[in-house]
């Protein structure tokens, strides 16, 4: 392991290092209780793939192996790839990583932003010689602190709109508490409540951000709980049992994207899923509608 300098480290003879690139993975039901030294990001965890190279600046091979490979399977995504990025410099001294960047680091999604932060914090910092590390984006430094909660619509940015069918596992339906949850921040939510036997529900004035959609009984302690999941989309048969809640992205131009890139139709419809599946209650104050 590398001991502490009162300088710049020098470039050591070339010699193979293993190289844990961070790749981005979508949280399934169990992997919260799986994934010990996973970091949970937006959704997502961070999971270290393995390469070994042949070099004197692993820390900087690294980084650009990160910039050039792809996902390295269909469960793996990788924010940096084929991202206009380049390493403008690095400074390792007394195990401490500084990075320049230029070009575009920043996205729209504050999410994106926070993924390819820790995903080039997290493969420097798997180094056993490294112990900090100091990220700067066209000269300004990043700090690692992004909004991730629900904006506000301004200039340049359009509220946008959900809206789809209602559907329940018994005669009528009731009315239901309806709840839009920020997939960035369960703790940021907006809500509606229906009446009994309506048919159908509309949330306006959204701000940006993706959401997941959840129903549960109005003014009911009853732990029955509905989404919009991917058994909707499979058409809610015998054969569709993945009970995944799926995201519904409202764009700054107020545009609605879910999931295979439909904008109507999220009906809260699936009624079937096991316990704890699903969110609990959200609790607090639900952001202002309108």
């Amino acid at each position: 392991e590398s001991q502490p300098t009162d300088g710049p480290m020098p470039l050591p003879d070339a010699d193979f290092h293993e190289l844990l690139l961070h790749y981005v993975q979508p949280i399934e039901p169990v992997s919260l209780t799986e994934a010990n030294d996973q970091l949970e990001v937006c959704g997502s965890v961070l999971v270290p793939v393995s390469y070994v190279v042949t070099t004197n600046e692993p820390v900087l091979v690294a980084l650009e192996e990160l910039l050039v490979r792809d996902q390295v399977d269909l469960d793996l995504e990788n924010y940096l790839f084929g991202a206009n990025i380049t390493i403008a410099n690095i400074e390792i001294t007394n195990r401490h990583v500084m990075i320049w960047l230029e070009g575009d680091v920043k996205r729209v999604d504050p999410c994106d932003d926070l993924r390819i932060y820790r995903q080039l914090e997290e493969t420097v910092l798997s180094f056993p010689s490294i112990d900090s590390v100091e990220l700067f984006a066209n000269g300004e430094i990043l700090d690692g602190e992004f909004d991730l909660g629900v904006g506000v619509a301004g200039p340049g940015v359009e509220a946008g709109v959900i809206e789809g069918g209602l559907s329940f596992p018994a005669q009528g339906i009731p009315a239901l508490d309806i709840y839009a949850i920020s997939v960035a921040d369960p703790n940021i939510f907006y809500q509606i409540t229906t009446e009994a036997n309506q048919l159908a529900f509309r949330f306006e004035d959204l701000a940006p951000g993706d959401y997941y959609l959840v129903a549960y009984l109005h003014m009911d302690d009853n732990p029955l709980v509905g989404g919009y999941t991917q058994a909707v989309v499979c058409g809610l048969t015998a054969e569709c049992t993945d009970h995944t809640l799926l995201p519904i992205q409202i764009m700054d131009d107020g545009s609605t994207i879910g999931a295979n890139g439909v904008t109507t139709g999220f009906d809260i419809a699936d009624w079937y899923a096991p316990s704890g599946a699903f969110p609990a209650r959200p609790t607090g104050t639900p952001q202002p509608l309108g």
